[in-house]
């Protein structure tokens, strides 16, 4: 038997390596067994009962489980949710996992190229490449890259061959990375179609094999079914050249079920607790997703809370020799489980917004201050929710000079709480009436750039204002940092957002319309900013929200107050300050104003 404190190793599917894709062999061919199945539904039944619901799993729940970040998770939801309902159902659930994980290799290609593909043609294009490269390469990369760190390389490879293209490589500008793969791999230059993007997958294995891992396979796999039938319809296929399976943190334990005390096995897979009735593990009896929860230990006693239920969510103690704290630091490493009092020191308050509070926090361990954004859980209905979690996705995604950094991330049963670099130098609104018009252009051309590099990643700010525009050092125009993505968004390419948000003043007149908005309404808040930091005033005004979103709608800045500056700025002003949309600047075309070139 073994002991609680025992890394089991089971058979592995995985292929050795040095395959090619295609030449893999058949380990993902068999379908779900019976245990699978059986661990699948309890893991959508955990999942559901995030959003209080055993048999709806919304998405932003599915996404907190499925790491596939930005525009990309957005549309694999979309891909599970075949009634288009906005959350999912069990069935949909198992057989979204199914059609990745259980299918032949060319099926599941073509998946991945509709799910990258966002436009009604048989083409990825250049900027569906730009978004596979923030939303899902970038990632790929860099943990390409932490990996070669830890082993001392110098020279980092990603290897395509051929050719082989090097980390530095890659991680060019995003527009030349989709050049590069179109020039390598394209037939008509135009952008990948199915055939060239089957072709990109052989020549890059990596890319196919980490986007399955989003699926979290290891964690729900029958290693079982390996030497024994009984899978659904049809027999096992049984793989050549197996890979060791990863050591699980595994033993025996006692939990605590509708009063009574029953034996049973518990393994750590990932950031899961399974739990089965005996170390066979034939027979799942309950599946714990552990991020999002806390423990509590009594005496030899390990409880497992979520953050959202007051009610405990399982109970159990070891039955070795190994104390209860073994099983404590394990669970707590699989489910990323910390506190923020133990790595920081809350400060001042600083700030305080509709949503949250904003603190100075030090860092213990470095005496580092940094800021924190504090929000109330119990305060935020289904949306807001959905904000709070679209802005962390979001930040952890970003990756500009001129965006504010997240840190860290904690959560408890009351708050969920943001640490972010420190900003000294104070706000834009406090320059406001100190700038020369070369210093405005310097702070515009630099929110420009930050501008294009979030819509080139498929976000949208949403609140582009003076309050939101920091400066990492005091007197130091070079240091912006555009800050508050609380309600920004991704924005799929052809999606239209109806819901108005911002800043009475500083929204688009399409906020306020029933025909919808898009990233356009950036540029316009950018022209509504930059009218301010000229005029000093604000170009549309009005004694209520009411009267303001009129005349955003309906009227015309003064433009005599802007006078005094050149007819570039100006005119500059004038087209981002555009009714339609579609007749405004896009910040690629702002970023070649003449304005700019003086």
């Amino acid at each position: 038997m073994g002991s609680c404190s025992s890394k089991r190793k089971l058979t592995s599917c995985y292929p050795s390596q040095g395959h090619h894709v295609s030449e893999w062999p058949n380990c993902n061919f068999y379908l779900v067994s019976r245990v699978e199945v059986e661990t699948l539904q309890l893991l959508f039944k955990e999942l559901a009962s995030r959003n209080h619901s055993e048999t709806r799993l919304s998405k932003l729940n599915f996404l907190s489980y499925f790491q596939i970040p930005g525009i990309l998770g957005e549309k694999l939801f979309s891909q599970f949710d075949s009634k288009n309902q906005n959350f999912i159902e069990s069935d949909d659930f198992i057989r979204g996992i199914k059609e990745y994980c259980r299918a032949e290799y060319s099926q599941v290609v073509k998946k991945m190229f509709e799910l990258f593909k966002f436009n009604e043609s048989e083409t990825i294009s250049h900027e569906e490449l730009n978004y596979l490269f923030h939303n899902f390469m970038k990632c790929l990369l860099e943990k390409e890259c932490q990996k070669a760190d830890e082993k001392d390389q110098k020279n980092i490879k990603f290897s395509i061959n051929p050719p082989t293209i090097s980390y530095s490589d890659i991680m060019l500008p995003s527009v030349d990375f989709a050049e590069f793969i179109t020039e390598q791999y394209s037939q008509n230059s135009s952008g990948l179609t199915y055939p060239d993007f089957e072709n990109f997958l052989e020549k890059c294995p990596e890319i196919y094999t980490n986007f399955l891992n989003i699926f979290c396979e290891t964690t729900w796999r029958d290693y079982n079914a390996m030497v024994r039938t009984g899978c659904h319809s049809t027999s096992v296929h049984k793989a050549k050249n197996f890979e060791p399976a990863p050591e699980f943190f595994a033993g025996e334990i006692v939990v605590e079920k509708n009063s009574l005390n029953v034996d049973a096995f518990g393994v750590i897979r990932g950031n899961l607790f399974l739990v089965f009735d005996s170390e066979r593990l034939i027979s799942v009896i309950d599946v714990v997703y552990l991020n999002g929860c806390y423990l509590k230990i009594d005496q030899d006693k390990c409880t497992i809370f979520q953050y959202n239920n007051s009610m405990p969510r399982i109970s159990f103690e070891s039955r070795s020799e190994v104390k209860i704290e073994a099983w404590e630091q394990e669970l707590k490493l699989a489910g990323d489980i910390k506190k923020f009092r133990d790595i920081y020191e809350l400060g001042d308050r600083i700030g305080h917004g509709k949503f949250s509070d904003v603190h100075t926090a030090c860092e213990k361990s470095t005496n580092e201050t940094w800021a924190v954004k504090i929000m109330k859980r119990k305060k935020t209905n289904s949306i807001e929710r959905e904000l709070i979690h679209n802005e962390i996705n979001i930040l952890k995604i970003l990756n500009h000079k001129g965006i504010v950094k997240l840190k860290d991330v904690f959560c408890n049963s009351t708050h969920t709480l943001l640490v972010e670099e420190f900003l000294h130098g104070g706000s834009l609104e406090k320059c406001v009436g100190t700038l020369s018009e070369n210093d405005i252009k310097t702070i515009v051309y630099q929110l420009l750039e930050v501008i294009n590099y979030i819509h080139e990643v498929g976000v949208i700010h949403r609140d582009i204002k003076l309050d939101n525009v920091l400066f990492a050092k005091k007197n130091d125009l070079g240091t912006l940092k555009l800050a508050d993505f609380g309600l920004s968004t991704f924005a799929i390419p052809g999606k239209v957002f109806t819901e108005a948000c911002g800043t009475i003043g500083y929204t688009a007149p399409e906020m306020h319309d029933n025909f919808g908005y898009g990233n356009e309404v950036d540029l316009w808040s950018l022209g509504v900013l930059t009218y301010a930091l000229l005029a000093e005033k604000m170009p549309f005004r009005g004694c209520s929200n009411q009267e303001i979103i009129l005349a955003t709608m309906n009227k015309e800045p003064d433009y005599t107050e802007i006078a005094n500056y050149s007819a570039q700025a100006q005119d500059f002003v004038k087209k981002l300050l555009r009714k339609k949309p579609t007749e405004r600047l896009k910040a690629l075309d702002s970023m070649k104003h003449e304005w700019f070139n003086g």
